[in-house]
């Protein structure tokens, strides 16, 4: 033993062998306080994973069965947190928003200048309620601060809010008689792309129940995930909107002339 300190000491200057000899001492102190504090009274963790703890402010959770859990986050600075909802603003899901605003959808012929007024309007109305509710949850919230279940009850409210507004906003568009039509009728959208939103609203709560602790990501880490599924979403969605109003002529060409 004294040879392996007299050949560090001999290669290693003073300075840099004594903070190493302090970091192993450190290293040794609180593994020896992991196993008399820690592990006496809780499932055994590994070491690693007790030391990035210490780092990390912890927050109690309360599941269904009244059972409180302990999930590390991390909250962020507001600086931090306003650099993560910025990329986030750059996500695919909002690019795909803008695609749709500024060109996609003016662009599709729906057969007649009328058809094409009153269906790019619904589909105008719908991305943007979607990104209004996806900014709005990013900017009035901060997400690191939520444990999974406040998390998850957020997302399912929001849910329930955009999809109420988004079919309020497309019944003062169209009139209560096309409303009927394009939308509660059998062929109409709801029915049709129902699928489509039950994928939707699934992936959203699927990514958003995933425990930080199994899969190592913070909410922030999450929003990314939902906003990946949500653009893959739009763009079926939007397809559906196309291929669907097409095919409606005789009704709502007869409602159009009588409103």
């Amino acid at each position: 033993m004294d040879t392996f300190y007299q050949l560090i000491h001999d290669h290693v200057p003073n300075v840099l062998f004594y903070i190493l000899l302090l970091l192993i001492l450190v290293s040794i102190t609180l593994k020896i306080m992991k196993e008399i504090f820690y592990d006496k009274d809780a499932d055994q963790i590994s070491y690693g994973k007790w030391i990035k703890s210490l780092f990390y402010k912890r927050k109690t959770d309360v599941n269904k069965d009244g059972e409180k859990k302990l999930n590390d986050i991390i909250v962020y600075s507001d600086e931090d947190r306003e650099s993560l909802i910025k990329n986030l603003e750059n996500d695919d899901f909002f690019q795909e928003i803008k695609k749709c605003k500024l060109g996609h959808i003016s662009a599709i012929d729906f057969g007649s200048p009328d058809k094409n007024v009153v269906f790019t309007n619904i589909m105008k109305i719908y991305v943007e309620t979607i990104e209004e509710a996806v900014l709005r949850i990013l900017r009035e919230n901060k997400l690191d601060k939520l444990t999974t279940t406040e998390l998850n009850d957020l997302l399912s409210r929001e849910i329930d809010i955009y999809s109420k507004n988004i079919y309020e906003k497309i019944k003062v568009s169209l009139g209560d008689k096309l409303y009927k039509l394009l939308i509660e009728s059998k062929k109409g959208f709801k029915i049709k792309n129902s699928d489509c939103r039950e994928i939707l609203i699934d992936s959203i709560l699927t990514i958003s129940n995933q425990s930080p602790d199994k899969y190592d990501y913070d909410n922030y880490d999450k929003a990314h995930y939902i906003l990946t599924s949500m653009c893959a979403v739009l763009k079926v969605s939007m397809k559906n909107f196309e291929r669907l109003f097409k095919d409606f002529n005789g009704d709502m060409e007869e409602i159009m002339k009588n409103s």
